[in-house]
Order: structure tokens, then sequence, then C-alpha cells
């Protein structure tokens, strides 16, 4: 809200997101004041590891079999499925 009404006051005719925490509250603010640039979807799936894979295989990117475990027995299923090495990582951020 306060970086929104700052951009309002001031006019602002762009919006930019120097970190990648910030990537989804550009979105937001650009579309609250109907400003060019990245959109809240593209942020989204950007921020989102597997959204942004899932987005790629849809789209016919060859993308390396992924899923989102949420339990120790869901990443043991999927090892068994697809074999070692496995990296996990977390859907948003670094890691």
């Amino acid at each position: 809200a306060l970086a929104r009404g700052a951009a309002r006051r001031h006019a602002a005719t762009r919006i930019i997101s120097t970190a990648e925490a910030d990537v989804l509250r550009a979105a937001r603010i650009r579309r609250a004041l109907g400003l060019r640039g990245q959109g809240l979807a593209s942020a989204l799936a950007y921020r989102d590891k597997h959204r942004m894979k899932s987005l790629a295989r849809a789209a016919g990117v060859p993308v390396a079999a992924m899923a989102v475990i949420r339990t120790r027995a869901d990443l043991d299923a999927f090892a068994e499925r697809h074999g070692f090495p496995l990296v996990l990582k977390p859907r948003a951020g670094g890691g």
C-alpha cells in the first residue's frame, strides 16, 4: 500500500523490482496503476518453480521430471519412479 501510494502521488510511469522477492509486489502495483511491464500471471510463474516448469512443458520445452513434494512418502515415490540423483528445491525463492 505504501509503495502503491507513493507511485500514485509521484505519477510513476514504471515500476521496477531489483530483488526477486519484490517481483510479485511490483506486478501488483503495475496492475493497480495500469502500467506496462511484467504482469501478475507472469510474475507468479516466475516466482513458483513448479508453475514455471509446468508452463514451459505445456509449451513444448523439455523439462526434467518434477513433482511437488509434501511428505517423505511423496519423495520416496518420486525416487522410485525416476531414480537418483534427486534435486530438492523450494517452490519459491532460492535454495
